[in-house]
């Protein structure tokens, strides 16, 4: 019975994944789109921001104004051990400066999301070859792809509701998406994309176990009575 339980609490942490989102658009930050940040938190309590968030202090005060939820600023080597105690990891670096972590750091991000964690990427470069290598190394199929939107796009309709209700998205200049599954489309490309780690054949699977494990318990239990 114990390994029964064992085995389906086992599959259930398996089942659990997380989320990576990017945002190509380092001045996206501004109010009217919080109701992405917000989907992007989800349940998320404890955030951290990593590097520099000179240009995301809109949305580390927002996060932070959200009650339960703590959001903070860690300018070290990102570490397993760091990761484990979060919820969400918010990389970002200001406009057209490359990315700068480690492959031990991209490993320990990888571990992160398969483990449940979600990652926000907010970035904006016309060299965006350390974009693409920081996604790459943590598992992600989304990619920058080079071409660049100079012009502000204002208002632009969510493309799926995958993520709850959205408002309309607002942006300045941007490099376009390629990959994932896009959260908002201007008429020149995506400017933002997700990708979800989680299984949705597999989130049923637990739960399933899950009760044939305490009908078994139960029976067991009911024959242990009558026969004692």
């Amino acid at each position: 019975m114990l390994v029964i339980v064992a085995f389906a609490f086992s599959i259930s942490q398996q089942a659990s994944a997380g989320l990576i989102s990017v945002v190509a658009d380092v001045n996206a930050s501004n109010s009217n789109n919080f109701s992405f940040y917000d989907a992007i938190l989800g349940s998320s309590q404890d955030v951290v921001f990593s590097r520099s968030i000179s240009q995301q202090s809109s949305i580390f005060s927002h996060y932070n104004s959200i009650s339960g939820v703590t959001a903070t600023q860690n300018s070290s080597t990102l570490t397993s051990a760091i990761l484990n105690t979060i919820d969400l990891l918010v990389v970002t670096s200001n406009f057209n400066n490359p990315f700068n972590y480690s492959v031990s750091e991209m490993s320990s991000i990888a571990g992160f999301v398969t483990g449940g964690g979600s990652v926000l990427m907010i970035s904006e470069a016309t060299n965006i070859t350390s974009f693409n290598t920081f996604l790459s190394g943590i598992g992600s199929s989304i990619r920058y792809t080079g071409a660049r939107v100079g012009v502000q796009q204002n208002n632009i309709g969510a493309e799926t509701t995958s993520l709850g209700s959205l408002n309309p998205f607002s942006v300045d200049a941007y490099n376009t998406l390629s990959g994932g599954t896009a959260v908002y489309n201007s008429n020149s490309g995506t400017v933002v994309a997700f990708e979800s780690f989680r299984e949705p054949t597999s989130v049923t699977e637990p739960s399933t176990l899950a009760i044939f494990a305490l009908a078994v318990i139960g029976l067991v239990s009911r024959r242990f009575k009558t026969t004692s």
